[in-house]
């Protein structure tokens, strides 16, 4: 569990790093700013835009992949999208 949580808050410095740099976002990064832009919310938002992408994604997982299912899944769930919002 702590090798979950500590892969995790690397991948959220390094998104953090990258989007507030303006250097660029990862792949999911831009899906997720994308449907913000589609649905006309601010960058303010778009961490809300993320958790609720997420929990679709689990919720579609546990029905058809639940053996995927792990600690690291819920510990992605929230800290992820924050490191998304650009100041």
């Amino acid at each position: 569990m702590a090798t979950a949580i500590i892969g995790v808050f690397l991948v959220c410095v390094g998104v953090a790093i990258n989007n507030n740099t303006q250097l660029g976002n990862d792949p999911v990064g831009i899906i997720y700013d994308g449907i913000r832009q589609a649905a006309q919310l601010s960058h303010a938002q778009l961490g809300v835009t993320s958790n609720y992408i997420n929990t679709g994604l689990i919720i579609i997982l546990f029905f058809f992949g639940r053996k995927y299912i792990n600690v690291g899944t819920l510990i992605y769930l929230v800290p992820a999208p924050m490191s998304r919002i650009r100041t």
